[in-house]
C-alpha cells in the first residue's frame, strides 16, 4: 500500500508546474516512508529530541508538539503524518494544525491503524508493556522499550476512526484520491517470522475470518490500517495572510 501511495504522490507532484517548496514530516520519527518532490525542503517535526536526531533524511528538524506546529499558515506544500495520531490524547488539534499549515492545493498524507479492526481492538485492550513485548519477542525488534526505540502508548481517541476521518476531510475541504483500508499486519510483518508467523498468523487470520462471517461481511477485521492521500481543495482561512512565524523557527534542532 505504501507503494500505491507513492504512485499517487508522484502523479500529484507531476501535475504542478510551479514546483513544490516545503514538506513537513509531522511526527518525524526516524524514517521517511513516502517520496518527496524533487527540490523540496524536508522538515522533520517531533516532540522527541531523540527521535529527531535519528532522522537522517534532513537537517531541518523542529522539536515541537504536532498539536501546536510553530510554522506559518499556508507555508507547507506537503504534510506527512504516518502512525502518529493514534498515540495522541486528542488528535483533533493536530489535524487542524496540519490543515492550517498547508497551502492551497497542498497534499496531506495520513496513515494510522484502524481502531475497529481486530488489531485495533487488541491494541486498545492491552497495555503498552504488552506491545513492547510483542515487538521484542515476536516481531524481532529487540530495541523496543529502549530509549527512543520504543512502542509508544496507543490512545486511539474516537476521532481516529474511518467514518470520523472521512467526515473531517470533507469538512476541512480535502479531496482524497486515495483512501484505503488494508492489511497492515501482513504489510509490516507484525506477526513475526519463521514458525511464529505460521502459528500466530493462522490464529489471527482465523479470528478475522470468523468475525467477517459472524458480522455477515460487515466487519473488516483484517483491514488493520488506513492510508490517505488528500489534496486541500479550498484555501485555509489565513492562507492569504501568513503568520509572522518563519517557516523554520529559531528553536529548530540542529
Amino acid at each position: 500500500m505504501l507503494k500505491r501511495a507513492n504512485e499517487v504522490l508522484r502523479e500529484l507532484y507531476a501535475r504542478r508546474s510551479g514546483g513544490w517548496g516545503r514538506v513537513l514530516e509531522a511526527g518525524g520519527g526516524s524514517h521517511v516512508h513516502f517520496v518527496v518532490p524533487e527540490g523540496a525542503s524536508l522538515i522533520a517535526l517531533d516532540i522527541s529530541h531523540g527521535q529527531l536526531l535519528r532522522n537522517q533524511a534532513t537537517t531541518l528538524r523542529v522539536q515541537a508538539d504536532v498539536g501546536r506546529i510553530p510554522l506559518a499558515s499556508g507555508s507547507i506544500d506537503v504534510v506527512v503524518c504516518f502512525n502518529v495520531i493514534e498515540h495522541l490524547d486528542d488528535p483533533r488539534p493536530a489535524l487542524d494544525e496540519m490543515r492550517r499549515c498547508l497551502a492551497r492545493g497542498g497534499v496531506l498524507v495520513l496513515g494510522f491503524p484502524n481502531r475497529a479492526s481486530l488489531k485495533g481492538l487488541v491494541t486498545r485492550a492491552t497495555p503498552v508493556a504488552v506491545h513492547r513485548a510483542w515487538y521484542r519477542r515476536v516481531v524481532g525488534k529487540r530495541d523496543r522499550g529502549e530509549g527512543h526505540h520504543d512502542a509508544f502508548p496507543t490512545v486511539f481517541h474516537p476521532s481516529v476512526s474511518v467514518s470520523r476521518m472521512r467526515a473531517w476531510l470533507d469538512g476541512a475541504g480535502f479531496a482524497a484520491p486515495l483512501f484505503a483500508l488494508y492489511d497492515g499486519v501482513a504489510a509490516y510483518g507484525i506477526i513475526g517470522g519463521g514458525w511464529k508467523r505460521y502459528v500466530l498468523g493462522a490464529g489471527y487470520y482465523a479470528a478475522t475470518e470468523l468475525g467477517r462471517i459472524a458480522s455477515l461481511g460487515r466487519w473488516q477485521a483484517a483491514a488493520s490500517d488506513v492510508l490517505i492521500v488528500a489534496v486541500l481543495a479550498e484555501p485555509t482561512e489565513s492562507s492569504d495572510r501568513a503568520r509572522d512565524a518563519p517557516a523554520v523557527p529559531a528553536g529548530a534542532v540542529p
